[in-house]
């Protein structure tokens, strides 16, 4: 059987490339909104970053759980990860669930969705690479 090429830290860098984009361009619609000055007159563009940044974390909520709740499982089951990333990602859904249920906040849960990409992108970056079969 042949083996497949290795990629090395490829996808891993490309992960972490895409992980401080995002994290950026959610700064940037945090942030912009509190430079009121700088738009003169027309506020709509600062209400417009406020509502966006608030909005989409809305949005993010739900595939954050899916994300989170489908890599737990895949963890537990085939036991992928290291066993403390899996009982973190395991608390960090209890955690996502009861903010949704409790609180009625779905965009504050995007918090310990965002809390466990960086740890994955941790545990990706430091696990040694496999070559596939």
């Amino acid at each position: 059987m042949r083996r497949a090429p290795s990629h090395g830290c490829r996808p891993r860098l490309v992960g972490g490339i895409l992980l401080i984009g995002w994290l950026l361009v959610e700064a940037g619609f945090t942030f912009a909104p509190t430079e009121p000055e700088t738009y003169g007159s027309d506020t709509q563009v600062a209400k417009l970053f406020t509502l966006w940044s608030w909005n989409s974390a809305n949005l993010l909520a739900p595939s954050f759980a899916a994300l989170l709740g489908g890599s737990t499982v895949v963890g537990f089951s085939a036991r992928t990860f290291p066993p403390w990333f899996r009982w973190a990602g395991a608390g960090l859904l209890l955690l996502m669930l009861l903010i949704v249920v409790v609180l009625r906040a779905p965009g504050i849960a995007t918090a310990p969705g965002t809390l466990w990409i960086i740890l994955a992108s941790v545990v990706l970056a430091t696990s040694p690479s496999r070559d596939l079969d």
